[in-house]
């Protein structure tokens, strides 16, 4: 039997770059899919490629996607929150409005969801949520560092541990994979500056690919990780643990 064999595993942001690796994998290993993104287009064409179901949800929302999440009918066997968004700044600096939208949708969101999915498991059920080597470390290529985006992502790798504790009871896991830089929508702009340099000073020599982020993903849903709980799954070949040497040269 494959490792998430009958299980029903919803993907938030599975229409991304690495919201599609994720929801892929889990249906390899055997899942029933449902992709949710705010793009509906996208989520519907990932869900039919993957012979699963689409859920449409817009994070900047989050009460609103809770409430979706908690209408989806049983059973949900697992959750996966991977939609993200890094900040825009102006004039190099971040407004308070761009702080406000980016940790409602990093963090109000995902936990709000994780929440509602929580209480449509049964013992047995995981959550995943999808952080950052940014919120573990001060990533300060070309000097920029992104001191929002790190903030939602150390945030919520915190919430995840608590989450755990409150939905413990139920047997119900929390946890949390923290990428380094793999390409998608949301780095390309950062890996074409900066990518070369990342590389480098990465201990394995190269940047993480998706799909090795999404298998660490599916071993934490499945039976494999079944006692384990508040924790998070670093998968950034050792980049964290020299990247916060501004400048090696």
């Amino acid at each position: 039997m494959s490792a998430l064999e009958g299980r029903r595993i919803l993907v938030v942001g599975g229409a991304g770059g690495l919201g599609s690796a994720i929801a892929a994998q889990t249906a390899q290993a055997g899942a029933q899919v449902i992709v949710a993104d705010r793009d509906a287009k996208a989520a519907t064409e990932v869900a039919s490629t993957l012979g699963g179901s689409m859920l449409a949800l817009d994070l900047a929302d989050p009460e609103g996607a809770a409430a979706c999440v908690a209408a989806l009918p049983l059973p949900v066997h697992g959750l996966v929150n991977a939609a993200g968004v890094a900040e825009r700044e102006e004039h190099g600096r971040t407004s308070a409005a761009e702080w406000e939208r980016l940790l409602r949708i990093n963090l109000v969101a995902p936990v709000l969801i994780a929440q509602a999915a929580a209480e449509r498991m049964a013992s047995g059920g995981s959550i995943v949520n999808i952080t950052s080597i940014a919120g573990r470390t001060v990533l300060a290529t070309s000097g920029r560092p992104t001191p929002a985006y790190a903030a939602s992502k150390a945030a919520l790798e915190h919430a995840t541990r608590a989450l755990a504790v409150a939905v413990a009871e139920r047997g119900v896991r929390v946890n949390s994979v923290a990428p380094g830089f793999a390409r998608t929508g949301l780095t390309s702009a950062a890996l074409d500056r900066d990518g070369e340099w990342i590389a480098r000073h990465t201990p394995l020599g190269r940047l993480v690919e998706p799909g090795e982020i999404a298998a660490a993903v599916v071993f934490l849903l499945g039976d494999g990780a079944r006692f384990t709980t508040g924790q998070t799954l670093v998968v950034d070949g050792g980049v964290a643990l020299g990247l916060v040497r501004y400048d090696a040269e």
